[in-house]
C-alpha cells in the first residue's frame, strides 16, 4: 500500500509506550516520522490526555500507523 494514500486521512499512531496519537495525517516519511494535525494524545486505555493543533512524532517512537 502506498503510504501517501494515508495523507489527509484520520489515523491512529501507536507509540512504543503503548499510548496513541489520533488525528489527521499531514506528513509521513520513510523513517516513519509523522506529523499529525488536530492531534489527540490518548493513554494506553484510550483516555484523552492532551490535544495539540499539530504534533511531530519521531519514527523511532512509532509502532504502527493505521487509518481510523
Amino acid at each position: 500500500m502506498d503510504p501517501n494514500s494515508f495523507l489527509s486521512s484520520e489515523v491512529s499512531v501507536k507509540l512504543n509506550d503503548g499510548s496513541f496519537i489520533v488525528g489527521q495525517l499531514s506528513s509521513l516519511d520513510g523513517y516513519m516520522n509523522v506529523v499529525i494535525s488536530n492531534a489527540k494524545e490518548l493513554s494506553a486505555s484510550r483516555e484523552e490526555v492532551k490535544s495539540h493543533k499539530e504534533t511531530f512524532i519521531r519514527g523511532n517512537n512509532v509502532l504502527y500507523v493505521a487509518k481510523s
